[in-house]
């Protein structure tokens, strides 16, 4: 199987991965859940999940800060530099 590029330059994918499979979470649920946490400010869904989850693409600081928030983990636990929650 031939293997994804990194583009991000992180492993911000693989927690997110943990994180959601952890609550049992399909990326469908997890995109309702987002949505609902940041108040239906934005709607996310499954292709820019995935981007996320396989560090196609990187969220923004702003949505960094709130998947921290929503996972209640810090920004060093995302990015894979603490193993601190």
């Amino acid at each position: 199987m031939k293997k994804r590029r990194n583009r991000t330059g992180f492993a911000l994918g693989e927690k997110l991965v943990f994180l959601r499979k952890e609550r049992g979470w399909r990326q469908q649920d997890f995109a309702k859940e987002f949505s609902k946490f940041n108040e239906n400010r934005r709607e996310y869904g499954i292709s820019v999940v995935s981007s996320w989850e396989q560090n196609y693409r990187a969220p923004t600081m702003h949505t960094l800060v709130s998947l921290a928030d929503f996972y209640d983990v810090s920004l060093d636990y995302l990015f894979g530099r603490s193993d601190e929650r």
